[in-house]
């Protein structure tokens, strides 16, 4: 793919390799900012003269089939909420116990899901997509008219009345056009340095060796960082340490699950010299010598199905299309005898075979190189500026992210980079985010219930003398300015003057209104808050106290996934489906080996109460022996072989933390002996991994 284009170089250097006079090219996916898609897409239209869109289709499925069943029997709202509480699919909802009464009390419901089950819900245009043809593409394909949503002048446009998967097995051209937020940070952000200072940055000349630059990756501050702020692909960069450009693209790759699955493991270890790099041929050397013997992209499994399998390029490129497409590994099947035949010219029978399960396993999601190093570019400049320019950076951040809630992250991260956010005012504040010297100033339009349009209308009317002038202007017949407009600003100080002073309470309305966490423990003991780690310490092995609020949580089957955030960050923390928890709640949790093993709401934390982690809060130490624990706490849970185990965590005399796994043969004299607020003497074993298991308990 070629990446951060301008739409005026598009021809020169993109449609030269396009002959329309064929119909039977592959796929082509090229990334625009996101704000310009609708200008490309108009280009394609001006350059070629058979061009439409494509249809999408959504279907009747998961949680949603089930909402939609009970909607057409009128099943009462919460009812349903209720049910589809700790699901995410239909195998969840048909298997599930948490909703066995809901099935039993409207059976009709689960008919009529089963039957709408995989038909097509509606129709719709595909945002990105385009087809072009170099005759009528009425020839190729059913033509239909549909109201385009960004024209309301021009009125409809032609659209292929199939997906994109059915327009490319015809063999029509496809082209996307994608919009990428993260290539409109970064041109916002090339402006805006160079109003403030002059300078215009060349990304294509910056170094790619800036040891800095990776050591934002490396320690995990990766927020904002294209792709890699996602705490899965954060926690392989802290354990990869990059230190070149090679394996950034390479931890691209490694992250997807068909690669770490497979080979990630080994490509860290040879990485960091506790394996040795070893080739399991020679002809295999030259092509895999950069990622340490290890295969992990799309155009290494096409070399070694050449030179190791003695396959043809064209069978190589089929078995790509197959691993490219996310297609069931069977579909590889037709080329494995082919490969292992030809690789045990060289190498044994077993470590051919070995050899194509990985291939297999790449089929679950590989990347190839190109598209690896296209986006870890995007990656590093992204950290590049993020190092050398932060506040341009953030401000551009701000400036595109439309999700208040994904806001949040950003405005922490500006925290701690130590950039001033200015709170929204009625006299000093734009439309949107605005840079203000070396500060950033909320906009108008930030504030819950504030739109575009009352933002301008406050703007235009300004300047306000005082509060009275303000309310004044604002209940005039005609301002575009309503009352909920003024109560919302009022609740974090946006119209604060002389006359209109702020009460002091303001940070309490911050989260609801800006998206800001307020984080106040006035009335809490400095000696629990201080127990508490910063989330930017987190680490995913070992026991300790962290404090924060929970944003969002997202459950699948067995487990919940809290995002908690403090004044430092976000981490993800795993907890049971049926969690307790609730959003937007501050809590102090016990976190063992990236699980909640504990919590409490922060407004519940008293000296009087009984629970085993408050207890632990408030004691300065333990009266117990020196091979003795005190268990905080203690949770069972069935294995798949449907064998009861558990998972505690205890304390040492003086509050150090260890969790620990009971297998089942100990669980029934765990049971007895180590339940939550007990006084046990374990003997302790580590495992390979470093995991605790309780050997016995005397």
């Amino acid at each position: 793919g070629i990446t951060y284009v301008d739409p005026i170089e598009y021809d020169l250097l993109f449609f030269r390799f396009i002959n329309p006079e064929r119909n039977d090219f592959p796929d082509i996916d090229t990334d625009f900012e996101d704000r310009r898609r609708k200008e490309v897409k108009d280009y394609l239209k001006k350059k070629f003269k058979h061009v439409a869109s494509i249809s999408t289709f959504t279907y009747f499925k998961d949680k949603g089939v089930i909402r939609d069943a009970a909607r057409v029997f009128m099943v009462p709202l919460s009812d349903v909420n209720r049910a589809m509480k700790s699901i995410d699919t239909f195998e969840d909802f048909m298997d599930s116990p948490n909703t066995r009464e809901f099935r039993t009390k409207y059976p009709e419901v689960t008919w009529l899901a089963e039957k709408l089950r995989g038909k097509i819900r509606s129709v719709g245009v595909h945002a990105a997509g385009v087809v072009v043809a170099k005759d009528d593409l009425r020839k190729y394909a059913p033509i239909e008219s549909r109201a385009d949503a960004n024209d309301e002048v021009s009125g409809r446009i032609p659209v292929v009345a199939y997906d994109m998967d059915t327009v490319a097995d015809i063999g029509l051209i496809k082209l996307d056009a994608l919009g990428l937020k993260t290539l409109s940070v970064i041109s916002d952000t090339l402006k805006t340095i160079k109003d403030r200072s002059g300078k215009e940055i060349n990304l294509y000349e910056i170094p790619l060796d800036d040891q800095k630059v990776y050591q934002i990756f490396n320690d995990g501050y990766t927020k904002g960082i294209f792709q890699a702020e996602a705490t899965p692909y954060t926690n392989l960069l802290i354990k990869m340490r990059v230190d070149k450009f090679e394996d950034l693209a390479a931890s691209n790759a490694l992250v997807r699950p068909g690669a770490m699955n497979t080979v990630g493991a080994s490509y860290i270890k040879r990485k960091h010299g506790d394996e040795a790099v070893h080739y399991t041929h020679p002809i295999m050397k030259p092509f895999t010598e950069n990622t340490y013997g290890v295969i992990i992209y799309q155009e290494q499994v096409m070399q070694a199905c050449v030179h190791l399998g003695g396959m043809t390029w064209s069978e190589a490129d089929k078995v790509r299309k197959v691993i490219g497409k996310k297609q069931d590994a069977k579909e590889l099947s037709p080329f494995k005898d082919k490969f292992i035949e030809g690789a045990k010219k060289h190498i044994s029978t077993d470590e051919a075979e070995n050899l194509w399960k990985n291939f297999e396993a790449h089929a679950g999601y590989s990347f190839n190189r190109s598209h690896a190093v296209a986006y870890s570019m995007l990656s590093y400049y992204t950290a590049w500026l993020k190092c050398y320019y932060p506040l341009e950076f953030l401000f551009s951040i701000l400036k595109n992210e439309g999700d208040k809630d994904a806001r949040t992250g950003y405005l922490i991260e500006a925290k701690r980079l130590g950039i001033k956010v200015k709170l929204p005012h009625v006299n000093e504040s734009d439309v949107n985010f605005s840079l203000q010297k070396d500060s950033i100033r909320f906009g108008l339009a930030e504030v819950k219930f504030i739109s575009d349009s009352i933002a301008n209308k406050i703007i235009e009317k300004r300047p306000y003398e005082n509060y009275k002038d303000f309310v004044d202007k604002a209940s005039k017949k005609g301002s575009g300015i309503n009352s909920r407009a003024i109560t919302s600003l009022n609740s974090i100080g946006g119209a604060a003057f002389d006359d209109n002073p702020r009460s002091g309470k303001e940070a309490e309305s911050y989260y609801e209104f800006l998206g800001i966490p307020s984080f106040n423990l006035s009335n809490l003991d400095p000696k629990i808050k201080a127990q508490a780690r910063p989330i930017d310490e987190f680490e995913e092995l070992g026991s300790f106290v962290m404090f924060g609020m929970a944003k969002s949580i997202k459950r699948g089957n067995g487990w919940s996934r809290i995002e908690l955030v403090d004044e430092s960050g976000s981490v993800g923390l795993f907890d049971i489906e049926q969690t307790k928890i609730e959003t937007n709640k501050m809590y102090f949790v016990l976190v063992g080996d990236n699980r909640i093993s504990r919590y409490v709401e922060v407004d519940l934390i008293n000296k009087e109460s009984e629970d085993a982690f408050v207890k632990y809060l408030y004691a300065q130490s333990y009266p117990i022996d020196e091979n003795q624990r005190f268990v905080i706490s203690y949770t069972p849970y069935k294995t798949k072989a449907g064998k009861t185990m558990a998972h505690l965590v205890m304390s040492d005399k003086d509050k150090n933390l260890n969790r620990a796994i009971v297998f089942s043969s100990m669980y029934p004299l765990s049971l007895a002996k180590m339940r939550e607020g007990m006084v046990c003497e374990p003997v302790l074993k580590t495992l390979e991994d470093g995991t605790l298991m309780v050997k016995e308990v005397k």
